[in-house]
């Protein structure tokens, strides 16, 4: 789905699903591409608690100039990872802006750990550790071409000690998950805010992890909570905003991560 909005002076396209954009005359535009947000880990015991999902990576340029004639870019959003009852939160989709003279490539989330003491997955974002495991990394984003670079952010995700403290938050664009400290489970990172359609909106959030309370899911619940000791309370990460979901336990499902999104304007 394309999403056409026209304020004074500018025309904003925002895509929700993968599609094509043409430029039938050169056009200087700004692009913000964000990856599909991760889940959060599961599991069956309430003792294990599980890590955040983390959030896609955030691209955003400016001053990139379009071909003079019908030319067109390929635009790729990514799906939010899956949610699950045990193991690795499902990763999150690579979402992409690609044409001559232009490649912008933002990694999907990285899942949070919900197995065998598991770390946290790599991704645009790292998901937040599991009973003792690490949070995972951020991978870097794909910028290609002659333009200005806005942000290319992503961070890590938070550490579990041990299966006695929460598992650890989702990384997010604008900071890392949370450290479990005590049986709590860790904040999912913050989200970053842009305002490339006029309003300022946040994106690209981590996921809560799971505890004895769950963790917050970051920049105040746009990327999804984690659980509580009894699985409820688990939240998905909010739709096309490349937002992680929180980590579950007790046979609950955990919160799946959130849409990518592309938006260009000019």
């Amino acid at each position: 789905m394309i999403d056409t909005t026209t304020v004074p002076g500018s025309t904003i396209h925002k895509f929700t699903s993968s599609g094509t954009l043409t430029c039938p005359t050169a056009r200087s535009i700004q692009v913000l591409v964000i990856g599909g947000g991760a889940a959060g880990g599961g599991h069956p015991s309430s003792s294990a608690r599980t890590g955040g999902g983390g959030s896609g990576r955030m691209i955003k340029i400016s001053g990139f100039t379009t071909g003079s004639s019908s030319t067109n870019y390929t635009v790729t959003v990514g799906n939010g990872g899956n949610s699950t009852g045990y193991g690795y939160g499902g990763a999150g989709q690579l979402s992409s802006f690609v044409g001559t003279g232009i490649t912008l490539s933002a990694a999907g989330g990285g899942g949070g750990g919900g197995s065998n003491a598991g770390s946290g997955s790599i991704g645009g974002s790292g998901g937040g550790g599991h009973c003792g495991g690490f949070g995972g990394g951020a991978s870097s984003g794909t910028i290609s071409g002659t333009m200005t670079t806005v942000t290319n952010a992503g961070n890590s995700g938070g550490n579990s000690s041990s299966c006695s403290v929460g598992g650890g938050g989702g990384g997010g664009a604008g900071g890392a998950g949370t450290t479990a400290g005590g049986t709590g489970g860790g904040a999912g990172g913050s989200g970053r805010s842009d305002s490339i359609t006029g309003p300022s909106v946040t994106y690209a959030a981590g996921g809560g992890g799971s505890g004895s309370s769950g963790g917050v899911g970051g920049s105040s619940g746009v990327g999804g909570n984690g659980s509580n000791d009894s699985g409820s309370g688990a939240g998905a990460g909010t739709a096309n905003t490349g937002s992680g979901g929180g980590g579950a336990v007790s046979n609950a499902a955990s919160g799946a991560g959130g849409k990518g999104v592309v938006i260009v304007r000019y």
